[in-house]
Formats: C-alpha cells, sequence, structure tokens
C-alpha cells in the first residue's frame, strides 16, 4: 500500500469519525499489528491501535474515552486504541525481533 493512502477498512472509518470527533488536531504514534499492516501490508488480525505517544499529551484523557476499550467507537467498529508501555527493563520484545527486519515507514490514518 502507498504511503499516501490512509488505511484500509475497518481503521479508516474508525480515525474518520474519531477525527470528527476531537476538537484539535493530533500526533499519535503507533507501533504493533496495526502498524505493520498499514504500513507494509503483512496479514496479520488485529482489533486494537498500539500506540506508544500522543502529542499534544494533554489530550490523552479525552483520546481514550473517545477511542479506548468500551468507548462507543470501540462498540461501533470493534477497534479500540490501547496505550503501549515499554521500559528499557522490560522492552516489546516481539517488536523488536519483527521490526528490525522492516524498513522505517510514517504513514497517514486519514486523509485530513
Amino acid at each position: 500500500m502507498p504511503q499516501s493512502e490512509g488505511p484500509p477498512e475497518p481503521w479508516s472509518a474508525f480515525f474518520k469519525e474519531l477525527d470528527q470527533l476531537l476538537d484539535e488536531s493530533l500526533e499519535l504514534h503507533c507501533i504493533g499489528g496495526f502498524t505493520i499492516i498499514h504500513a507494509y501490508g503483512v496479514a496479520r488480525p488485529t482489533n486494537d491501535i498500539d500506540f506508544i505517544r500522543l502529542i499534544p499529551h494533554p489530550m490523552f484523557s479525552k483520546l481514550c474515552e473517545l477511542g479506548g476499550q468500551a468507548s462507543g467507537l470501540h462498540k461501533k467498529h470493534k477497534l479500540y486504541l490501547e496505550k503501549m508501555y515499554s521500559s528499557p527493563r522490560q522492552p516489546a520484545t516481539w517488536i523488536e525481533t519483527f521490526l528490525p527486519a522492516l524498513p522505517p515507514r510514517t504513514a497517514p490514518v486519514s486523509g485530513s
């Protein structure tokens, strides 16, 4: 999938609706299965969108309320946002094992 395209369904509809619910723009740094599917076209089932950083950070609570687990968007689209925590002592080892073989990519999540 070319980088300029947004994510496939059902993620596209999820992000479009989330965009409409937010008062301001934000930058969401994602990892995990969603990013592998979207950036590299790897077939891997997932229903969460793991993220490690949100800019601006004060939007964290609102973002989780609107798009997190058990939110209205989760119930409607069967997808949800999930904050991933990692530390030098407990890194996300499956990501470190899989991703070094893939070149880094940046991909938009919506057309806006």
